[in-house]
């Protein structure tokens, strides 16, 4: 009889027990469904992409394959192509009107490599430079008849205005890689984002200048980088009852988006 009752009572703990197993398996199965719902969609167990790999759409050339092709800088030395990919990319097959400050006269490998990476990169683009140095400017036009090319000082505001009036402004995108000093980084957003469209695109590169002496950056001084600063201010300052925007241009502006000595400035859309 001992015997019978112990065999009963390890039978019913046995039982007991897979039980608890069954009931906590069966909790964390919920468990592990809720926490997939929460999850970004493919991620729940799958190895996150290489984002230094190209990103191709429609089997077509991303900007860093078609950059990397023509050898510009702006995928070589920096990685300009996270920003570009991620704005650009809705804009490839629409008409629109370009501007790059910088044909890149000044680098080893020589000028063209923006030049032939927009015309590429775009099917339907109107594409402008504007160069500080005449000769290499002059020659390129000689040379090739895929953009329109202005000689200037982008520091000049004068200069900027008159090729606003040459060329009608309404650019949807706008492209600062120029000489890279203080004064024409700020000379130049201060006077030509008047002339991109609402919603348009201004970018400027290279921004690390404005840490450099010799670009007149450094501690202590008026910088590119600093005036981003102020004008993340204006952006959030300028509510009612608080005083106006310290730059005019941040009152046109909907968004700003920083990356690696890189910064975007969005035109505010048409109301």
């Amino acid at each position: 009889m001992p015997l019978r009752m112990g065999l009963c009572m390890l039978v019913t703990s046995s039982l007991a027990i897979l039980a608890l197993i069954v009931t906590l398996w069966q909790s964390s199965e919920t468990v592990l469904s809720q926490v997939k719902k929460v999850l970004p969609p493919n991620r729940s167990g799958e190895e996150f992409p290489d984002r230094t790999t190209s990103q191709k759409v429609n089997d077509r050339p991303s900007f860093l394959d078609i950059a990397l092709k023509h050898g510009t800088d702006k995928v070589t030395t920096h990685h300009y192509n996270y920003m570009y990919d991620k704005y650009l990319e809705p804009l490839r097959d629409q008409r629109i009107k370009v501007l790059e400050i910088g044909l890149g006269c000044n680098m080893g490998y020589g000028p063209g490599a923006p030049y032939h990476t927009w015309l590429e990169y775009f099917t339907n683009v109107d594409l402008y430079f504007i160069e500080y140095d005449a000769a290499c400017a002059e020659k390129w036009k000689a040379e090739t008849t895929g953009a329109t090319i202005f000689t200037g000082d982008q520091a000049d505001a004068a200069f900027l205005d008159r090729f606003l009036s040459e060329t009608g402004g309404n650019f949807d995108i706008m492209i600062d890689d120029g000489g890279h000093t203080m004064q024409q980084q700020m000379t130049s957003l201060e006077t030509l984002f008047k002339a991109v469209v609402p919603g348009g695109i201004y970018f400027c590169e290279d921004l690390a200048t404005s840490y450099e002496e010799q670009y007149g950056g450094g501690d202590g001084k008026t910088t590119m980088m600093g005036m981003i600063k102020e004008l993340l201010d204006d952006l959030n300052h300028a509510v009612e009852g608080r005083p106006d925007v310290k730059h005019q241009v941040g009152s046109e502006m909907r968004s700003i988006e920083c990356g690696e000595q890189i910064c975007a400035f969005f035109k505010e859309d048409s109301r």
